[in-house]
C-alpha cells in the first residue's frame, strides 16, 4: 500500500508598498473550470491564504527528492482569476486610476525577474505603474472577429495559441477589399492568442467565460521545459521543488493639498507647514462675511527650495508624521497643529487637463 503526504508545490503572494507589513491581501484566486479539471486529475488542492493562495500536490518519496504522485505527462497550464476585494486599491495603488473596458493584468511564470529570491510573475519593465502598463492584455469573448482592409484574392488568417503550441488557419475571400475573419473559441482554454494575416498581427486573450467576470487580473503557471530554472515548481522527473511566486505592486504618490480653514477666531496669519524635504506653497483666501464664511488657505505639497514646483508624495497606511502647521493669532507666533493628518485614500482627484497629475485634499479647521 503506497501512502501519500501532501506538499506545498507554489504559492502565489501578493505584495504592495502601501502595506506596512508589505503584503497586499485585497485579491482572492479563483481556478477556471480548466484549471479545477487539472487540479482534481493530479491530486492538487488549492487553500486560500491572507496574501494569495497556495497549491499541494501528493508526493510520492524517492530517495531524497518527492516527487507528484500523479505527476504531469504534457505541458500544463494553471490558470486563476485575479479579483478585487478592496474598492480603494486603485486609490492606494500605482495603477491606472481607470482601464480600457475588457482589458486586465496579466502574470505568469515564464519570466525570469527574481530579485533576492522574490519570484516575480512579471518581468522589470511590466511591473504594473501608472506610467508603464505593458502588463496589460485585451481580453476577448468567445468569438473573436478580425476585418483586414486589403484588396486581392482569398487570404488566410492564422490565430495560435502562444502557449499551447497550436494554431487555426482560416481562408476568407474578398469582400469589397474587406476580409472578415470569425472564428468560435469556445472548444479551447483560456489562453494568450495572436492573430497574423498579411504580416498585420493582433494580440489578445481568449478569456472565454472570464470575459464577462468582475476581472482585475489573469494569473497563468505553467509546468513545462520552458519555464525558467530557477521559477519550475516541478521538472521533467516530476521533483517537487516549492515556489514562492509574487505579484508586485508599488504604492501611489500624489500631489498633497491642505485647505485649513481659520473657522473661530478669522485672525490666523502667515501659515506655515513644516515638512521634512517638502516645502508648501501656500495661497490665501480672504473670508468675505465672517462668521458664515471662513478664511482658507490653500497648501500644496512642492520641492524643497522651490515650493512652486508640485512634488508628490506617497500614500501609505503608516501615516507621515512631523508635518506641523503653524501660524500666528492676533500676532502671536505658535505651532497649531503637531501632526497634521495624510490624505484619506477615499478621495483622490485626477487632474482634469492633466491626467498624469493626481491630488489629495486634506481639510483641516482651526
Amino acid at each position: 500500500m503506497r501512502l501519500f503526504k501532501y506538499k506545498e508545490l507554489f504559492r502565489i503572494t501578493v505584495k504592495n508598498e502601501y502595506y506596512t507589513n508589505g503584503f497586499c491581501p485585497d485579491f482572492t484566486f479563483e481556478p477556471t473550470k480548466e484549471c479545477v479539471l487539472q487540479l482534481k486529475n493530479h491530486g492538487i488542492k488549492i487553500k486560500s491564504m491572507p496574501h494569495g493562495i497556495a497549491l499541494f500536490g501528493e508526493v510520492v518519496e524517492d530517495g531524497e527528492d518527492e516527487k507528484l504522485a500523479r505527476g504531469f505527462v504534457e505541458d500544463t497550464k494553471l490558470t486563476f482569476a485575479m479579483k478585487l476585494n478592496n474598492p480603494f486599491f486603485i486609490n492606494f495603488s500605482d495603477v491606472p486610476v481607470t482601464m480600457e473596458r475588457h482589458h486586465s493584468f496579466y502574470f505568469n511564470n515564464l519570466v525570469d525577474n527574481s530579485e533576492a529570491s522574490e519570484l516575480f510573475l512579471v518581468s522589470k519593465t511590466e511591473i504594473p505603474k501608472t506610467s508603464n502598463n505593458t502588463a496589460l492584455i485585451r481580453l476577448s469573448s468567445e468569438y473573436y472577429s478580425y476585418t483586414h482592409a486589403s484588396a486581392g484574392d482569398a487570404k488566410t488568417g492564422t490565430l495560435s495559441f502562444v502557449d499551447d503550441g497550436y494554431s487555426i488557419d482560416q481562408e476568407v475571400e474578398n469582400d469589397n477589399d474587406e476580409y472578415r475573419f470569425h472564428y468560435d473559441l469556445t472548444p479551447y482554454a483560456p489562453g494568450r492568442c495572436q492573430f497574423a494575416v498579411d504580416g498585420v498581427t493582433d494580440s489578445f486573450y481568449a478569456a472565454n467565460e472570464l470575459y464577462r467576470s468582475s476581472l482585475f487580473g489573469i494569473v497563468e503557471v505553467f509546468a513545462k521545459s520552458s519555464v525558467p530554472a530557477g521559477y519550475q515548481f516541478v521538472d521533467s522527473d516530476q521533483v517537487v521543488t516549492t515556489r514562492e511566486y509574487v505579484i508586485p505592486f508599488t504604492n501611489r504618490s500624489t500631489i498633497w493639498r491642505y485647505k485649513v480653514y481659520d473657522k473661530v477666531t478669522n485672525q490666523l496669519s502667515s501659515p506655515a507647514i513644516a515638512m521634512d524635504g517638502t516645502d508648501f506653497n501656500v495661497e490665501n483666501t480672504a473670508a468675505t462675511n465672517y462668521p458664515e464664511d471662513y478664511a482658507c488657505f490653500s497648501f500644496t505639497s512642492g520641492e524643497e527650495g522651490n515650493p512652486t514646483t508640485e512634488k508628490v508624495l506617497p500614500l501609505t497606511e503608516a501615516p507621515l508624521s512631523n508635518i506641523t502647521l503653524s501660524g500666528s493669532f492676533n500676532g502671536s507666533s505658535k505651532d497649531i497643529i503637531e501632526h497634521l493628518p495624510n490624505p484619506d485614500i477615499r478621495l483622490i482627484k485626477p487632474d482634469t487637463d492633466d491626467t498624469s497629475k493626481i491630488y489629495s485634499e486634506i481639510i483641516v479647521y482651526v
